[in-house]
């Protein structure tokens, strides 16, 4: 499901923008239109030109979403086999209010613009915030380092200082000993607690 969910998010978000640059493109012929046609002159043809620039333009994004998907779905698999762990063992959802970052129990997947990437937990070491843009936009960059120590080459935007807290809990997170979890409550007690805090209940 995951895998599905990804290829079609790839395939809506490059023929978006395969529109919206025929239609930026367009507006030329649509203003020529409306020149033609306070003149007196035929402004159908005008129309239909910047229609069917917007059509081509949507179609191209489209095609394109198919070599995207492929080298996408061709590096997950290569990491399943590599590490054994379906792609699809947890559903992804969003991280944080990011939009662009979504991550399952063991993959980080990051898609905007004309990238999309994707990454098993284990081939990461590290995720840190490098910098931050100088346009009031409070956006940052992290970088993510795989566990050889080399740089990844995504760099991505980010628009939350604490996405970054939240990925490194994702990626290094707490284990917390079984005997200090309460059995009855849930509570979670001090490591030398032989009493829940909280209800009384003896510790194993």
């Amino acid at each position: 499901m995951n895998k599905k969910n990804i290829k079609h998010k790839i395939s809506l978000v490059y023929t978006l923008r395969g529109i919206l640059a025929g239609l930026i493109i367009s507006m030329c012929f649509f203003g020529l239109a409306v020149i033609a046609g306070t003149m007196g002159y035929g402004a159908v043809t005008y129309v239909l030109a910047g229609l069917g620039i917007t059509a081509g333009f949507g179609f191209l994004g489209f095609l394109l979403s198919f070599i995207k998907k492929g080298a996408v779905m061709k590096d997950i698999i290569r990491q399943e086999k590599q590490y054994g762990v379906s792609f699809d063992a947890s559903p992804v959802r969003e991280a944080g209010n990011s939009r662009t970052v979504f991550r399952s129990d063991d993959w980080l997947v990051f898609h905007d613009r004309m990238r999309t990437n994707a990454w098993y937990k284990d081939h990461i070491s590290a995720i840190e915030r490098v910098g931050s843009r100088t346009d009031g936009s409070r956006k940052g960059l992290m970088r993510i380092t795989d566990v050889d120590g080399k740089k990844m080459a995504m760099i991505y935007r980010i628009s939350e200082t604490d996405l970054e807290a939240e990925l490194n809990d994702w990626l290094h997170p707490v284990i917390i000993p079984e005997e200090n979890i309460c059995p009855k409550c849930g509570t979670v007690n001090e490591a030398e607690a032989q009493y829940c805090a909280e209800c009384g209940e003896k510790l194993n």
